[in-house]
């Protein structure tokens, strides 16, 4: 235990009398670099710390009645919004109007902004827990703070730049709502634009096809069945006009043979078999009303008429006529009106023939049409719910925009506002002095160690070992040894205030360089 402790008080001796013995070094190099501390806390300039608390609040308005089209995040929003006031247009401007930086007239303005950009600090308070992630519309709070050497102007800076991140904001969230709206509006009319035309093309495809197509089908089927019908039944009833004239002209041609046998006495004549030329021209008269002047019996029938003239005397030629009669003359009228009847009932049986064509083409073309429509109208259909969806959007969009321009939505106010600091944030002087203070005792130390390793003379006579004891010899302290510790003494007290004054140039240079 001895033992232990003899090596251990050695070196503490040691250390005591390198300290007596260099008290002068370690004095000299301690007060040097104390006296840089104390002119470094002198000249440092005070710098005084505004700061403000901001907070971010959810929309006033229910988000189940008014649904906000921005989509950006608080903590995407505040980082958007720092960088439009960290801009140089913005900060610019805070330079001028506070006249920042100012007394370094050789500083740029690109160096006054980026100046002032560095002594700006935001800090978000993030918040990570499971309700902020599942809700980003949440509140978010962020302190805002700015350096400055008056606490007046880091005060009045600090306030700028909160009532600025508020208006930016606003700004912001007008801006990006009324460009939302906007450009729903243009899609909405190109899409306007898009549904008229297809529908201009489906009106025109109708118009052109609305009898054929498919909600016709039906009406048509049905008119069909009418036409057909009514076909049946006139063709009942021109054949039986047919059958008619046929028994009107026979009973005619029986009565005027018999009218012109009783008038010529002549009744070598058959009934139905004309032989005269009164019967003959009976009966071109009753085919003419019966069929047109090209019709072969007409034609055979004239050209006998025209040989019997030729043969016959003129006694016969000078016979008389076929005396007038009610009943013939009842059944020419009647064979007049059926012989008008007739054609105007071909003519309409010819008329209902063709509409059947035309309606059963109509039913014949309806798949067809309906396949065709079906291509137009898919389209129509898929553009009209488009529209009608960029509609509700459109309502959507203008009710989001009406919300900021109103500043219902999303709002950061402020919590805390920018008080003037009481006291500066930096220089700690007394701590700068207490380090100032360590550093040069230790620093002394040090050099004293270092001296006293170097020094390879004989300090004690326990030093030498093995060495026999001739004499010992007290100090003798001569001129030259006195001059020489004087000149030792004078070139270290030069050294020091060599050393302060380079320092203090230093310092002095310095300064100003890093925080002005």
């Amino acid at each position: 235990m001895l033992e232990e402790e003899a090596p251990s008080r050695s070196a503490t001796n040691r250390i005591r009398n390198i300290l007596y013995r260099r008290k002068t070094l370690v004095f000299s190099v301690a007060l040097a670099v104390f006296s840089l501390a104390a002119y470094l806390a002198l000249s440092l300039p005070n710098i005084y710390r505004s700061s403000a608390l901001l907070l971010g609040s959810p929309q006033r308005l229910p988000p189940s009645y008014v649904t906000s089209t921005l989509t950006q995040t608080g903590q995407e929003r505040i980082y958007g919004i720092t960088q439009q006031i960290l801009s140089r247009t913005n900060l610019e401007k805070i330079v001028k109007q506070f006249s920042l930086y100012s007394t370094a007239r050789w500083v740029t303005m690109e160096d006054r902004v980026e100046e002032l950009r560095k002594k700006i600090r935001i800090n978000a308070q993030t918040d990570q827990s499971s309700s902020r992630r599942e809700n980003p519309q949440s509140s978010v709070a962020f302190a805002l703070s700015f350096d400055a050497e008056a606490p007046e102007k880091a005060t009045s800076v600090t306030a700028r730049l909160a009532a600025l991140f508020i208006d930016e904001n606003i700004r912001l969230r007008e801006q990006e709502a009324t460009g939302t709206t906007s450009f729903i509006n243009t899609e909405a009319e190109r899409i306007r634009k898009d549904l008229e035309q297809q529908e201009t093309e489906v009106n025109r495809y109708k118009a052109q096809h609305r009898f054929e197509l498919q909600e016709q089908l039906d009406a048509n089927i049905k008119t069909l069945e009418q036409l057909r019908l009514e076909l049946q039944n006139n063709t009942l009833l021109l054949a039986s006009l047919q059958d008619r004239r046929g028994a009107l002209e026979k009973q005619l041609v029986e009565v005027e043979s018999a009218l012109r046998r009783e008038a010529m006495g002549n009744d070598r004549l058959e009934p139905g078999q004309p032989q005269s030329l009164d019967g003959k021209k009976a009966l071109l008269r009753t085919l003419i009303n019966q069929f047109t002047e090209k019709h072969p019996d007409v034609i055979r029938l004239k050209k006998e008429i025209q040989a019997l003239e030729a043969e016959a005397s003129p006694e016969e030629l000078a016979a008389p006529a076929i005396p007038s009669n009610p009943v013939s003359d009842t059944l020419r009228r009647q064979i007049g009106e059926v012989q008008i009847e007739i054609p105007a009932l071909a003519t309409k049986i010819q008329g209902l023939r063709a509409d059947i064509a035309s309606y059963q083409q109509r039913v014949d073309n309806t798949p067809l049409r309906e396949i065709e429509f079906s291509k137009i109208s898919r389209n129509y259909q898929i553009t009209l719910k488009k529209y009608q969806d960029m509609l509700a959007k459109t309502l959507e969009s203008q009710l989001s925009e009406n919300m900021e321009k109103q500043q219902k939505g999303e709002q950061f106010q402020i919590l805390d506002p920018a008080s003037v600091p009481q006291k500066p944030l930096f220089p700690n002087r007394p701590l700068i002095l207490i380090l100032g203070l360590g550093g040069g005792l230790t620093a002394g130390l040090l050099l004293a160690l270092y001296l006293e390793n170097s020094d390879s003379s004989i300090k004690k006579g326990d030093t030498i070992q093995n060495v026999p004891l001739l004499a010992m010899l007290p100090q003798i302290a001569s001129r030259s040894t006195v001059l020489e510790q004087r000149r030792a003494q004078g070139f270290l007290v030069l050294a020091s205030m060599s050393s302060i004054v380079i320092g203090i140039l230093i310092i002095h240079f310095s300064v100003p360089f890093f925080f002005y």
